[in-house]
Parts: C-alpha cells; sequence; structure tokens
C-alpha cells in the first residue's frame, strides 16, 4: 500500500495529476503487477481529504519474484527510492498491510498522543512533532510520522446574530441553509431496479467554489421575503485540521510508524524506544496504544507462563504416571538444551523470535518428553525386573534405538517443507518447521547421550530416598 500527501489544501485535480505519476512509477517496478489509486481518500486516517490518495500495489505471483530483489521488502525499498527521485513534490510512504486485517492501517507500531490537559490544538501539535522527531532519532526505530496536520486552509464563518434578529431571520433556518448548500441534507430515499437509493440536496460545485457565492444564497424571514446570506455572514481566512480525532475521550493524534528491522530490532524493541520517550513527554500529554501494537503490549510475557503452564502440566502427567516426583525430571531436564536448540536453529536461518516460533516451542515439550519417554519405559522395566541398574539404562537406549530414529526421521522429513517453504505464508512456516526441526534434531541425540545417564541418577537417588539401598 502506499500514501501520497501534498500540501494541506491542495485541490483534488492537483492531487490527482500527481497520484498519477506515482502510479506510474509504481507500475515500472519490477515485480509490481498493478497498482490501483483512490484520489482524495487518506488511507492511513481512514478519512476524505483533497490533498491525499491511497494506492494500492497488487504484486506478480510468487512464481515470478523468487529472487530476493523481488521479495516484499525490496520492492518496498525500491519505490520508495524511485518515487523520492521522481515525484519530489509528494510525500509518499510505502508500506505493507497489517499482520492482522483490520487491527490497524498499517503494518508496524500504532499509538495515540492524547491532548488529556485540554492545550490548543497547535501546541498540542507541536509537542507531538517533537517527541516524533525524537523517536526518528532513536536507532530502533526504522521511522516514525503522523498524519495530522492543523495547517489546512479553512474559512470561518461569523453570523452577525443581531442583523439576524432585526431581519426577522430565524437562526435555525440560517444554519440549515448553509448546512444543506455547503454541505449536504439527506432529504429521502427511492427505489429503482430493486435497489434503494439515498437522495441528498447539495448546491452544486461552481456555486461553492468561491466565498464571495454566498450573496447568491437565500434565507427567508418571518414576512417571506428573501435575503441573501451576504447580509448575515462575514468570512475570514483561516488555518486548522481537516479532521480532529478523539481517543479514549480525548483529542489525539494518531502515530505509525516501523520497527528498525534492518539494525535487528523488533517490534518489542520498538515498543520499548516509545516506552522510554513516552516518560519525557510534558505533563498533560498521555501515550495509548491501539491496533497490533496493544494487542502485542497486553499479551506483554505471556509466552512465559504458557511455557512455565507447559511444563507443568507435562510433569504432573509423568508424575501421576510413574507415581513418583523423581523420575518425570529424567524426562524433563533436557527439554531446556532442545528449546536453546530451536531457538539457535532460527538464529542460524536468520528469523525472528515470532509467535510461530513460540508455538513450535510448546510442541517440543511434548515431542521431547515422548523420546526420552521411549528409553525411560524400558529401562523402568528392566529395573523392576531385577536387571542391574546401569545395565538396564543401557540395554534401553540399545533397543529403543531403532524406534527412536525411525520416529524422528519420520518427523523431520515431515517438517523440512515447512523449513524450505517459499511462496505465500511462507515466513510463517519457516518460523515454526525450522524451530521444531532444529529442536528435534538435537532432543533426538540428546535422547541417547543425556537420557540414559539422568535415568541412572534419579532412578539410583530415588531408591535410595525410598530406603532401597540394599537393592540399590
Amino acid at each position: 500500500m502506499a500514501s501520497v500527501n501534498l500540501e494541506p489544501g491542495v485541490r483534488l485535480h492537483d492531487t490527482e495529476a500527481v497520484t498519477k505519476k506515482v502510479v506510474k512509477v509504481i507500475r515500472q517496478t519490477p515485480g509490481v503487477e498493478a497498482a490501483i489509486s483512490i484520489n482524495g481518500f487518506n488511507g492511513i486516517m481512514g478519512t476524505l481529504d483533497s490533498s491525499t490518495s491511497a494506492i494500492f500495489v497488487v504484486l506478480k505471483d510468487w512464481k515470478e519474484r523468487e529472487e530476493p530483489e523481488l521479495s516484499v521488502t525490496s520492492i518496498i525499498d525500491r519505490i520508495q527510492k524511485a518515487v523520492k527521485s521522481k515525484v519530489p513534490e509528494a510525500t509518499v510512504r510505502i508500506f505493507s498491510p497489517p499482520s492482522i486485517p483490520g487491527l490497524s492501517a498499517t503494518g508496524g507500531f500504532e499509538f495515540k498522543l492524547e491532548n488529556m490537559a485540554g492545550a490548543p490544538l497547535k501546541d498540542f501539535e507541536g509537542k507531538a512533532r517533537k517527541f516524533i522527531t525524537e523517536l526518528n532519532n532513536d536507532e530502533r526505530i526504522a521511522s516514525a510520522y503522523t498524519m495530522f496536520n492543523s495547517n489546512y486552509p479553512q474559512l470561518r464563518i461569523d453570523i452577525d446574530r443581531e442583523k439576524v434578529a432585526a431581519a426577522g431571520v430565524q437562526l435555525s433556518d440560517l444554519l440549515s441553509v448553509l448546512g444543506s448548500y455547503l454541505g449536504s441534507l439527506y432529504v429521502d430515499d427511492f427505489t429503482k431496479f430493486s435497489k434503494t437509493y439515498r437522495i441528498f440536496v447539495q448546491v452544486d460545485e461552481k456555486y461553492r467554489s468561491h466565498a464571495g457565492r454566498l450573496g447568491r444564497f437565500f434565507v427567508r424571514n418571518a414576512k417571506g421575503d428573501l435575503i441573501p446570506l451576504s447580509s448575515f455572514v462575514r468570512i475570514e481566512k483561516t488555518a486548522g485540521s481537516s479532521t480532529i480525532t478523539h481517543f479514549n475521550g480525548y483529542q489525539s493524534i494518531a502515530v505509525n510508524g516501523m520497527h528498525n528491522a534492518a539494525k535487528g530490532y523488533s517490534s518489542a524493541d520498538a515498543i520499548a524506544a516509545i516506552v522510554e520517550h513516552a516518560q519525557k513527554l510534558p505533563p498533560g500529554i498521555g501515550v495509548a496504544y491501539s491496533g497490533i501494537t496493544l494487542q502485542e503490549k497486553e499479551a506483554g510475557n505471556a509466552a512465559l507462563y504458557i511455557f512455565a503452564l507447559s511444563l507443568l502440566a507435562v510433569f504432573l502427567f509423568l508424575a501421576a504416571q510413574y507415581e513418583s516426583w523423581i523420575i518425570p525430571l529424567t524426562i524433563m531436564l533436557p527439554i531446556p538444551a532442545v528449546m536453546a536448540g530451536a531457538l539457535g536453529a532460527n538464529m542460524l536461518a536468520g528469523l525472528l523470535n515470532d509467535i510461530y516460533t513460540q508455538i513450535g516451542l510448546v510442541l517440543l515439550i511434548a515431542m521431547a518428553s515422548k523420546n526420552a519417554i521411549l528409553v525411560v519405559e524400558f529401562a523402568k522395566e528392566l529395573r523392576e525386573k531385577g536387571t542391574e541398574l546401569i545395565e538396564s539404562a543401557v540395554k534401553a537406549g540399545k533397543l529403543r534405538m531403532r524406534a527412536i530414529l525411525m520416529t524422528a526421521f519420520a518427523f523431520l522429513l515431515g517438517i523440512w517443507p515447512l523449513v524450505t517453504a517459499t511462496g505465500a505464508g511462507a515466513a510463517s512456516r519457516r518460523s515454526l518447521g525450522t524451530a521444531v526441526f532444529g529442536g528435534m534434531a538435537l532432543s533426538t541425540l540428546l535422547t541417547f547421550l543425556l537420557t540414559p545417564v539422568l535415568f541412572v541418577l534419579f532412578e539410583r537417588l530415588r531408591e535410595r530416598f525410598k530406603g532401597g539401598e540394599e537393592n540399590a
């Protein structure tokens, strides 16, 4: 997606001409199939604005973009550089859509600055822009920006209420004429071709293009005479915001941006940077998160609690199965090393520790335990039959080797297509597949090297703890 911004108040006709130049540059970029523009629409704020345009960029099929230089990030960088040099009169921002459609207007972080002290809008905007400048100077943040602008040229209508009363005109009638002619007024519906259409009344554009045309608008007084609005209205030029948004009941300015992935920073690092700089904001200005950023911040370290709960559940199930508090430790102690192997595989592949990786880590808790159970269960049966402790562990490892290797190879071969995935959704599949593949490979190795040793240590400890010194 792309957002085209010109100087505040630029006519829609001029915006359309500049947007056509931007669209031409985008369509000439390798990897782009088409570009669709909507003039007069601010795609980030979701508002109508004659000086902005939204462009939706359609890329070519994955099969035609297998080269690294035709990836999404590469195409975005190429378009950004080309537009900056060929269309300098416009501010063009290229960005990916949000990973969860509907939660944000763009990919990246999103938060609101709140005017909690009710400061003048100009002062509030100045403090907000100073804050955004500080964010852009932080290496953890690639870009931070706002679409808010209070410099739109406007006309202020000042009504002389004394003249209105003296002329016998109802103020409500005068305001109704102004609202209907200059804005619009819904009057009725009609049905045609089995569809219902709404009817709005509004003066034609040529009668609304100049402030002096107010002399052609008339309002009736109590006697039924038509009086021109210019008799009661004075027009002054001023500047202001085209749209004033509110969040949590306060005037707000939305800030969007991206974390600096090029330098290895994640979205969590960007949020941490925002929190740090927000502490320096003047009194009366608050920060409220929204969209995906709000979801990420509320989730916080929930993954750690999920891992802890998963480990506890597995431990309790194993304790119930073996009727022992010690034997489950034999099975579960290698799990941290298995997770380290999963994260190491992701790091070697240049992948982030995202939600898909964390799902893979939870899966590995079960898979690593399953491999160890195959050895421990058999060794425990041999020990109960009177086989010497070390011999039980060694024999169990040898006898279960084939079953463990068959299971491991089948699982790893099944996961491999995720590790080498390409095309739509490849990022999520690779994050999940690489983590599970690396963790499972290390788990298989530790099952043969570490599990028999742990079984001997903990089983000896268990037997001595239960008073079975003579048996040990």
